[in-house]
C-alpha cells in the first residue's frame, strides 16, 4: 500500500464525508477507495471511519490521524521547496 496515497485519499474521504464524492473527486470507484480505507484502517490497528446512511463520521482515531496527516503534509511542503533549488546547485569539483 502506498502510504501516502493512502494518506491522501483518507484527507479527501474526511472532508467530503462520502466515499462517493472522494471518489469522485479523485477520479476512482468507490469500491478501489473503500478497499483503500479498509486497507489503510487495517495497517493502523484502527477503525478511522463510521459509515452509516447520511455518510462518514470520523472516529476518535480517525480524528486524531486526519490532523496528523494535516501537520505531515503542512510540514513536508516546506521542506520540499526548500530542498528543490539546492539539488539544483552546481556541485563543487
Amino acid at each position: 500500500m502506498d502510504q501516502v496515497k493512502a494518506m491522501r485519499a483518507f484527507q479527501r474521504i474526511a472532508q467530503a464525508k462520502s466515499l462517493s464524492a472522494a471518489a469522485q473527486s479523485l477520479d476512482t470507484t468507490h469500491s478501489s477507495l473503500s478497499r483503500q480505507l479498509q486497507a489503510l484502517e487495517k495497517s493502523l490497528g484502527a477503525q478511522l471511519v463510521r459509515r452509516d446512511t447520511r455518510g462518514i463520521t470520523l472516529t476518535e482515531a480517525g480524528s486524531r490521524y486526519y490532523a496528523a496527516c494535516a501537520d505531515i503534509f503542512r510540514g513536508s511542503m516546506p521542506r520540499r521547496r526548500m530542498s528543490r533549488p539546492m539539488a539544483r546547485r552546481p556541485r563543487a569539483r
